[in-house]
């Protein structure tokens, strides 16, 4: 797979594949982000850039010590660090009940594909919400449930102003830092 090195899991593979049921899972999305903290408890971790081929060939890329796989996706190992006004905006927004809608099918833009994961909470309490921009999707895990959703064009304006600013360590791979 990565020749010696394995990436760290976290979290489990994703299990929802059938779309009735992607779409059944929205039901749960309020519950879950109502569980957010109010504090400032978030961690933000990148995904990798998108590239072509399978998730083997992306990380074969970089080193595979300097990632992990967050819920079957890859994201680099160290957390960004978000500001404080930034956490407490991002927890307001994911948790306003309008703020997302149910998943309205697949997109044909190559897959779901992470920009950042945003981890609320610790053991049994973290909430982990994966949010991509390229198919305007959110992906959020507790424990065993899995919701899956489409973000509408003014979060997902909103998302992108607020961790866009947080997408440093794209920025130092291209550099070759």
């Amino acid at each position: 797979m990565f020749g010696e090195e394995t990436l760290t899991e976290v979290g489990h593979k994703p299990r929802l594949k059938n779309e009735k049921k992607i779409k059944a899972s929205f039901a749960k999305l309020a519950p879950m982000l109502a569980k957010l903290p109010d504090d400032s408890g978030l961690t933000l971790y990148q995904g990798l850039p998108r590239h072509p081929g399978s998730i083997d060939e992306q990380v074969a890329q970089y080193d595979a010590k300097s990632m992990s796989k967050r819920f079957g996706h890859v994201f680099y190992n160290t957390p960004n660090e978000v500001a404080a006004k930034d956490k407490n905006k991002l927890s307001d927004l994911l948790k306003d009940p309008k703020a997302f809608i149910q998943f309205r099918g697949y997109k044909f833009c190559g897959g779901f594909h992470p920009d950042v994961a945003l981890v609320w909470g610790t053991g049994n309490n973290t909430v982990e919400i994966h949010v991509c921009f390229g198919c305007h999707e959110l992906k959020a895990f507790r424990k065993s449930v899995e919701v899956y959703c489409d973000i509408p064009n003014d979060t997902f304006d909103d998302l992108k102003k607020l961790l866009g600013k947080y997408q440093q360590q794209h920025a130092k791979s291209a550099a070759g830092q």
